[in-house]
């Protein structure tokens, strides 16, 4: 790496949420040692950003509320006036012509600060987090980087995408194709001339053109330059410029998605895509490898990542660990891991087509482009790479695959991916912020909401932190609250059990990461995105603060916080059972623990600090996609699980015909990894026994990360109902057995096949029916004591329960999120009524109008800067 200090311009929107998400990355860099940042803003944060050890470069800015206060529609911006921000669509819109009349202002007026204060510090970087782009950094020259902090729906006035509802409104992602469509128009026509003025200036300037409705394009990154000035070693390679590639075709036009308008129907403008794409692809992967190749051999990484949309022949042949990483849409994984299960990608098909539907639209994308695919895959081929299967543009990394979305937000419940897959979802900032003054503009809030909320949650039982915000000495909180002008959510979040929150995109993402459940309670913009998310996703309650009832609120807080599956979902994050087992041994100091595992892991458990075994294991997927009745992996086509057997059975069919595979395949690995290792204890979380691990001799534990039911498959018990049928514990006896002798009658010789071939290589006979035998050291199963099954099975003493996992909790402090910064005096005191009904206690940050309001007798707070209350 570079030795040189590089300079970052930031350039923030100078919003309370801009610029804390600007110092939250700024810190990061400085605290290397190798950058020096710079603020560009206005004087009203010189003081806060100097304190903070930054240099700052004032420039002059449009100040919002002067922009907009002779509008007739100026009163928007108070959230009290946006009641009906969905119902109609007038609001949303009206606030649309504001923002465009302002950010017309803004470009003109202060980009001739920003653009002398460029050419005087001559930055090697800049990273902007507005709303626009400023021509001056468009046309610098210099690397820069769009930030958006707003919610990742609103990336749509950048990046726009059909497939999604318009931003702003709260509306759910299922909303029909034709609903979203009248949204987005009528959004369009209301400021269309308006829009084609702002556009137009833009351009007359320099700025690169704009699609329809865009507010900013984004950052096109000039690699070099950006990769070094982060420190990085760069070495160069030559590649087909996309455009370059395809500027003679007819079909040209479609990469301006304003073309596109009929993607769906019909199927042509796609197809003609694929086309596109595929010759651009087989110009670059026989343009491009020779010079990815030279570096290879020159560099001798020990891991490469490729985020592309092909296999560089050249990667896949180095005998190097390789990392597959995509940034496209979760969904068009399909080009590199096909299942039909799933409707093609970049048609904007709902999951549940018929399959029908998916397959015809399959076949005509297929037939399109079948002379020109065959001709890529040949090439590839010829050249040392593995086959693909049809219309694949890329095969999966055999180490891992990498793609990025948050988890708990994502949208994989309507574009489920495969297992084998890793998503990451993760920002930092260091929680180091003290209090600020915040601009004009974010002080005006609805104290009357606070008033409103703080007396309904006077009337909880709970007790209540509050932060009340810039007008706190306009409203009191009750007794059962305590409270300041601003809490640091850094600090109060990982003791709290539940926040009321606005729904700021921030708070949301620190809620999240600190696995709290949130009930949302949006007020405009963003947070309705984020309140609808996630409602829709089961992570917490969404609810309208200016109508819900105090039953609605009071009864929510006691919902959620007893809502204990839940809390179970938000505490598991993504720890694997065998990883939380691992850490607490490795962390003894007495255990060095190694995973055997396929390839995909092996980065992931490397990551975490474990020794990696690699061995192959049979695909589940491969194993079964000739049966006719893998469609049944699809939950969907199992709807009638319990009433008719026919499915489950089925399904114990598909997994037996895999494990007879994955004993025979798997195992030689498994025990040419014991031979070399000699581990001292086996821990094998699997749903069979393999033959290597019962036959070495060694202790090895049995380990069960199924229902606690379903532990019958290998300790089987006829005073419980059959598992993975839904029965009650107390189905009459004759019922029980007529399911159990149906289910063995299905698979009866397939099941006597898989016994006879495990005895056969030394392995202890199974009963009936049983896919395992338990381990004759111990058995381990995750299952909460409450949820177990033992008050009618009593298990042997080698069985042991366990119902928690583990996280490492080096979590990193976080930043005070907005809207713990501007509450308003009436909701205040609305939640401080109604929490004061709660049976718990709460302690609430009163805010600037800390005299306005009072707390309830639950709760203890006070407008000073924050220090957890000493009193219980």
């Amino acid at each position: 790496m570079s030795n040189k200090k590089f300079t970052v311009l930031f350039v923030p929107f100078p919003f309370e949420g801009q610029v804390y998400g600007s110092v939250g990355m700024a810190e990061i860099l400085r605290d290397t040692g190798r950058y020096n940042c710079v603020f560009a803003v206005n004087g009203v944060w010189k003081a806060l950003l100097e304190s903070m050890g930054f240099d700052v470069k004032l420039m002059e800015s449009v100040v919002f509320n002067d922009a907009i206060k002779d509008s007739p529609d100026s009163s928007l911006m108070d959230p009290k006036n946006t009641k009906t921000f969905v119902k109609p669509l007038e609001p949303t819109s009206r606030l649309h012509t504001l923002f465009l009349k302002y950010f017309i202002r803004e470009a003109k007026e202060t980009d001739p600060y920003l653009k002398t204060i460029i050419g005087d510090l001559k930055p090697d970087l800049i990273i902007l987090d507005h709303f626009i782009n400023y021509p001056s950094i468009v046309k610098s020259g210099i690397p820069w980087i769009f930030s958006c902090n707003d919610s990742a729906l609103s990336l749509d006035l950048g990046y726009p995408d059909k497939r999604l509802p318009p931003s702003y409104l709260g509306l759910p992602t299922n909303t029909e194709t034709e609903v979203k469509e009248k949204y987005r128009q009528q959004l369009w026509e209301r400021n269309i001339d308006l829009w084609y003025k702002y556009r137009d200036e833009l351009m007359a300037i320099g700025c690169p053109p704009l699609y329809e409705f865009q507010y900013w394009s984004p950052s096109p990154y000039v690699w070099k330059a950006l990769l070094e000035s982060m420190g990085f070693d760069v070495k160069l390679m030559e590649s087909v410029v996309f455009n370059d590639a395809i500027k003679d075709s007819p079909d040209s036009s479609l990469m301006d998605p304003k073309n596109t308008k009929t993607f769906v129907k019909p199927l042509e403008p796609t197809s003609r895509l694929h086309t596109l794409f595929l010759k651009y692809f087989i110009r670059e992967a026989k343009e491009t490898d020779p010079y990815l190749k030279t570096i290879i051999g020159d560099l001798k990484p020990d891991l490469i990542i490729l985020d592309h949309f092909i296999n560089y022949p050249s990667i896949v042949k180095s005998g190097i660990p390789w990392i597959f990483s995509c940034n496209d849409s979760a969904l068009s994984l399909d080009l590199g891991y096909p299942d039909k299960r799933l409707p093609p990608s970049y048609l904007g098909l709902p999951t549940n087509t018929e399959r029908e539907m998916k397959e015809k639209y399959r076949q005509q994308l297929w037939e399109r482009n079948i002379d020109l695919w065959y001709k890529y895959r040949d090439e590839l081929m010829a050249i040392g790479c593995p086959p693909l299967y049809e219309f694949q543009y890329w095969s999966p990394s055999p180490y891992a695959n990498f793609y990025l979305v948050p988890k708990e937000l994502d949208y994989t419940d309507v574009r489920p991916l495969p297992d084998t897959f890793h998503g990451f979802d993760c920002y930092k900032s260091s929680g180091n912020e003290d209090l600020i003054e915040i601009p004009d503009n974010l002080k005006n809030r609805d104290v009357e909401l606070m008033k409103r909320l703080v007396a309904i949650l006077s009337k909880s039982k709970h007790r209540f932190i509050v932060s009340k915000g810039y007008r706190h000495t306009e409203y009191e909180l009750a007794d059962n609250m305590w409270g300041e002008r601003s809490v640091p959510s850094h600090k109060v979040l990982p003791i709290i059990d539940l926040i009321i929150t606005s729904g700021h995109n921030n708070n949301v993402s620190e809620t999240m990461y600190f696995g709290k459940p949130m009930i949302v309670m949006p007020v405009w913009l963003d947070q309705l995105d984020a309140a609808q998310r996630v409602a829709e996703k089961g992570l917490g309650v969404r609810l309208n603060p200016y109508e819900c009832s105090e039953n609605e609120l009071l009864d929510s807080i006691d919902s959620v916080l007893n809502d204990k599956i839940l809390a179970q979902k938000l505490a598991k994050g993504q720890v694997h059972g065998s990883v939380g087992m691992a850490e607490i041994l490795r962390d003894t100091g007495r255990y060095n623990c190694v995973f055997a595992v396929n390839g995909v892991w092996k980065a992931l458990l490397e990551s975490k600090g474990f020794d990696v075994k690699l061995m192959e294991s049979v695909d589940f997927n491969d194993a079964i996609k000739d049966s006719l009745d893998s469609s049944l992996m699809d939950p969907k086509n199992t709807k009638t699980f319990a009433k008719s057997l026919e499915p489950t059975s089925r399904i114990n069919t598909l997994f037996l015909k895999y494990f007879i595979r994955e004993a025979k395949e798997t195992d030689p690995y498994v025990k040419t990894i014991i031979e070399d290792l000699k581990p001292d204890l086996i821990i094998s979380d699997h749903f069979i026994n393999y033959p290597s691990i019962v036959k070495s001799g060694i202790p090895w534990i049995f380990s069960w990360n199924d229902s606690a039911l379903s532990l019958d498959l290998g300790y089987p018990d006829k005073r419980l109902p059959p598992s993975y049928l839904g029965l009650p514990t107390n189905t009459e006896r004759e019922m029980k057995e007529k399911y159990r002798q149906q289910l063995w009658e299905r698979n009866i010789d397939l099941w006597y096949k898989y016994r006879d071939e495990l005895m056969a290589i030394g392995c202890p006979p199974l009963y009936e029916f049983q896919y395992w035998s338990p381990s004759p050291y111990a058995n381990f199963y995750l299952a909460p004591k409450e949820l177990d099954y033992t008050d009618i099975r009593p298990l042997p003493d080698t069985f042991h329960g366990f119902d928690c996992f583990k996280r490492s909790g080096s979590e990193d402090t976080l930043e005070i999120p907005d809207n713990l910064k501007n509450r308003d005096v009436e909701l205040m005191k609305r939640l401080v009524a109604i929490l004061s009904k709660s049976k718990h206690r709460f302690i609430v940050s009163k805010g600037l109008k800390h005299n306005e309001y009072e707390l309830a007798d639950n709760m203890w707070g006070n407008h000073k800067p924050f220090n957890a209350p000493k009193r219980r």
